[in-house]
């Protein structure tokens, strides 16, 4: 499966979270991007993010509410994620966090190559009631050099199968929700 397959395909399995009239954040990862490209029409969803591929691509969408953090945008992330993006999170009580990650392991928890991004990470994950992330197989058992949170601060994984089922597993043990995508 190509990458881009790939995230559609996990973007696709996230849908069941997403609830009518939730305030969802999708922080800025192409996976999100292709959730943002598939939410579902007339479900009254106010969507925030960080990353304005994301916010042009819901741009035409008048059936989503769609808010665009301040900052800096970063060419590293394409997204916001400077101090003024953490400020701007408190303006808001988040239901839902989709956010983007580097790197997953299971023991070491997940993690970012940019230092500014992570603590955009931590903040949003902190602010959230509830976290998701979809991860790809190209970031479950690696590192990077700055860590988010531990495995346990996210609510649910989103993970392809059979590639992660081993992931999945352990995940599910440790009473992490997760979703698998079908083959």
């Amino acid at each position: 499966m190509q990458n881009s397959d790939e995230k559609t395909v996990l973007a696709q399995a996230a849908l069941p979270l997403i609830r009518p009239g939730q305030t969802v954040f999708l922080d800025s990862s192409s996976g999100n991007l292709a959730l943002a490209r598939i939410l579902p029409g007339g479900a009254q969803l106010h969507v925030i993010t960080n990353c304005l591929a994301i916010a042009s691509e819901l741009l035409s969408r008048s059936d989503i509410v769609t808010s665009l953090l301040g900052g800096r945008l970063s060419p590293e992330t394409g997204g916001c994620v400077d101090a003024r993006a953490i400020q701007d999170l408190q303006d808001y009580s988040i239901d839902l966090a989709f956010a983007g990650v580097c790197a997953f392991d299971p023991v070491e928890g997940l993690a970012g190559y940019f230092a500014d991004d992570v603590q955009f990470k931590k903040a949003l994950i902190r602010s959230a009631r509830e976290t998701a992330v979809l991860l790809t197989t190209d970031k479950i058992a690696t590192t990077a050099p700055y860590r988010i949170c531990a495995s346990d601060r996210i609510t649910t994984y989103v993970l392809t199968h059979p590639a992660t089922e081993r992931i999945g597993l352990t995940l599910r043990e440790e009473g992490r929700n997760v979703l698998t995508a079908p083959p």
